[in-house]
């Protein structure tokens, strides 16, 4: 029971400190700057693809592993656009421009990851951030052509197998691989966002609980969401043809609030680190002193 009580104590004192460093705004802000950036991003991943041969689907599935099957629409239609059009050149003005405002989503993140930290923000950190969130998208650029590949080598793999009748049914195997690709790339990727919003200050283990956290809620987020869109949710018949767009909105608040409430984790579990350590250094020094 006693037990119990410090678990809920530690729920409060979580949710609280969520409210109190103005992270529900924060979360706004990043869905925001996410739905401003995540075209641009798609733009410059599209990009980097096309002289690499691979097939849409591919990106399809690796697509489906990761994106609910509501804002899968717009991501098709958006897809069939640019395989439509002429994509923009390697280094042409249009991949730069798309490269910077892509950038606005990933800034976003890393301020609410300082906020959750409560670290400040001056002149020069705001710059140095700045540039980090564009080398954010090129890590993301290339992080999404080496998931591809993966899963190309995995669907090969699992053919050589399928053709000596190891296994039957491949399909579950290999929705199963590219869940489980994705998710070891989103895992990358979020550390490599916790070490430059927070500039080395923390260690990296510390960053485990709120990855675990938000890893973990966001799949479950995207299946109930996706659950209640299909059998509850009635947008079609309020919005008409535009009811994706709402979705879509629905969905990155919900990975965007999901995201800083793993962050404030974190930083809340470091903080109460740090006090233990700052308790246990004073005990041992009123020890020595008598």
């Amino acid at each position: 029971m006693k037990h119990l009580r410090v678990f809920f104590a530690f729920i409060r004192k979580w949710n609280r400190a969520f409210g109190a460093n103005g992270l529900f705004m924060a979360a706004n802000s990043l869905t925001f700057r996410m739905m401003l950036s995540v075209f641009p991003t798609l733009i410059v991943i599209l990009t980097a693809l096309t002289g690499l041969n691979l097939s849409y689907g591919i990106i399809l599935r690796g697509a489906q592993s990761v994106l609910p099957e509501s804002v899968m629409s717009i991501f098709l239609t958006f897809l069939h656009d640019m395989e439509e059009s002429a994509s923009p050149n390697l280094f042409s003005l249009a991949l730069l421009l798309a490269v910077f405002y892509s950038s606005a989503g990933f800034y976003s993140l890393i301020v609410g990851i300082r906020k959750a930290f409560n670290f400040g923000m001056n002149f020069k950190c705001i710059v140095k951030m700045r540039l980090f969130s564009v080398l954010l998208v090129v890590i993301c650029a290339c992080f999404t052509v080496v998931y591809l590949y993966a899963l190309i080598l995995s669907e090969n793999v699992l053919t050589f197998l399928q053709s000596y009748s190891i296994f039957k049914d491949t399909n579950k195997i290999a929705n199963s691989t590219a869940v489980i690709i994705g998710m070891g790339a989103i895992v990358i990727f979020t550390v490599i966002s916790y070490r430059i919003a927070l500039e080395h200050k923390v260690r990296m283990l510390a960053y485990i609980p709120g990855i675990v956290y938000t890893l973990v809620l966001s799949y479950l987020a995207c299946f109930v969401f996706g659950f209640y869109l299909r059998h509850f949710a009635m947008y079609s018949m309020v919005y008409g043809s535009i009811s994706t767009v709402f979705v879509f909105c629905i969905w990155l608040n919900i990975i965007a609030l999901i995201i800083l409430h793993g962050s404030q984790l974190n930083a809340l579990l470091f903080y109460m680190t740090l006090n233990r350590e700052k308790m246990k250094m004073e005990k041992e020094l009123s020890e020595m002193n008598r």
